[in-house]
């Protein structure tokens, strides 16, 4: 990984770091930078691993708008991803995070009424967990702040994490956990715009399983969404797309909603569920079970 010039700490850590690899994600990662940026974060490192639809000079662009954002250069195919965000991580450290916030580039963190650095810096948890939740388009074509996705309102299970920066931080595969002494606490929420359109549905299993099938020895633990995604044509691809703008659930990607489902534009939001809709429907659930 080549690293860009990084800001020199000196004095307290006191600052909240992002961190960040992607590939091929010139469709959404802006929007991720903007909103993870306006959530009080002081800098965000990303590195691009080979990406080749325009996301590498999108970044660059973006570095050379605004200082808070650094741009590396990941040449390793394979899919190291835990080893490469826990080396993102120990950089973050080094150049001054007391904080640091993996995200993909598909993932927008919030907080419950007030910023992500405001919840941080006032919790005393050293690892803290986010509620995971799947959403997508309810058409395909270029995201804008009013985009409209369909959100599961019941989280995923395994959530992400937010951790204190550590120099023996150690990030789990997919971010869904940190190795790290201390407590942890929950109290952030994550919308994950999955997947966004046939395409970008196609591209994102076809490389992820090519990009595990380079480590396959060291990670035997495969994505097995990636390995039912891979297997699909263009047509099954086109079928999968209709069933997630309409609101089902598809195996071929072992892709289950549990729901209910929500209709919300959260690439506007500042805050988690600022009107209340998710809330509400997953208390409508509790209410009506028997």
């Amino acid at each position: 990984t080549r690293l860009p010039q990084l800001p020199r700490h000196t004095g307290p850590r006191r600052e909240i770091w992002a961190v960040a690899m992607v590939r091929d994600e010139v469709d959404v990662i802006e929007h991720a930078i903007r909103h993870t940026l306006a959530q009080g974060i002081d800098h965000i490192l990303i590195a691009d691993n080979g990406s080749t639809d325009g996301t590498i000079d999108l970044l660059q662009s973006l570095a050379l708008e605004d200082s808070r954002i650094h741009v590396a250069r990941d040449t390793e195919p394979g899919y190291y991803q835990a080893e490469k965000m826990t080396y993102l991580s120990h950089v973050a450290w080094r150049a001054g995070a007391a904080w640091v916030l993996p995200f993909d580039a598909d993932e927008f963190f919030f907080a419950r009424g007030r910023s992500i650095a405001d919840f941080l810096r006032s919790t005393s948890a050293s690892t803290v967990y986010a509620a995971f939740h799947h959403m997508t388009p309810t058409e395909a074509g270029g995201l804008t702040s009013t985009t409209e996705f369909l959100l599961d309102s019941t989280p995923d299970a395994v959530g992400k994490v937010a951790v204190r920066a550590h120099p023996l931080l150690v990030l789990v595969k997919g971010n869904h956990d940190a190795r790290r002494v201390g407590t942890a606490g929950h109290g952030l929420f994550l919308a994950h715009a999955i997947y966004r359109s046939p395409e970008q549905i196609a591209r994102k299993v076809r490389q992820g399983r090519a990009a595990e099938e380079l480590v396959r020895i060291a990670n035997p633990l495969r994505g097995d969404h990636w390995t039912a995604g891979a297997a699909l044509d263009d047509a099954q691809v086109a079928q999968v797309w209709d069933n997630l703008v309409h609101g089902r659930s598809d195996d071929r990607l072992r892709f289950r909603r549990v729901g209910p489902l929500v209709s919300v534009t959260p690439l506007s939001w500042q805050t988690w569920d600022p009107d209340g809709s998710v809330d509400r429907a997953r208390d409508n659930v509790i209410e009506g079970s028997p």
